[in-house]
């Protein structure tokens, strides 16, 4: 009988964060957006594309920005040294839009291609179409 009250606790309250998010005008620039998440850190920013207005050009502040331009595809990225931090470890879509302001960072991507990855806000080279991507973020 506890963990079903528990349970509709933590629906109303899951359901009034995400009204709050979606009915929200703009978030400050110096908070964080974050899409919801599993197991991932706070610390870190991530969003989708469809939860934010498209920019123009890529922030130099965040550490790593992952854009998902092609075919969906399965996204790693750990804290570096420490595989058991895991940031994000699922099926990226289309439109789909990850940042990150931690580092040092793991970036490995199952079709290199079908992504853009920025690091510090400079765009990476691409691996080949099917091919395996992988990216380090240095701490600066």
């Amino acid at each position: 009988m506890l963990a079903v009250v528990l349970a509709l606790v933590l629906l109303i309250v899951g359901g009034l964060a995400l009204f709050g998010a979606l009915s929200s005008d703009a978030a400050p620039a110096s908070a964080p957006q974050a899409t919801p998440a599993t197991g991932t850190s706070e610390a870190s920013a991530r969003t989708r594309s469809a939860d934010t207005p498209s920019k123009s050009s890529v922030s130099t502040q965040r550490s790593l920005e992952i854009r998902v331009t092609g075919a969906p595809t399965k996204v790693f990225v750990t804290v570096s040294g420490n595989t058991t931090q895991v940031l994000e470890d699922g099926v990226l879509n289309t439109g789909d839009i990850r940042q990150y302001d931690e580092a040092p960072l793991d970036v490995v991507v199952t079709d290199g291609s079908a992504v853009d990855v920025y690091i510090y806000g400079k765009r990476q080279a691409k691996s080949q179409p099917g091919q395996r991507g992988r990216w380090h973020v240095a701490e600066r």
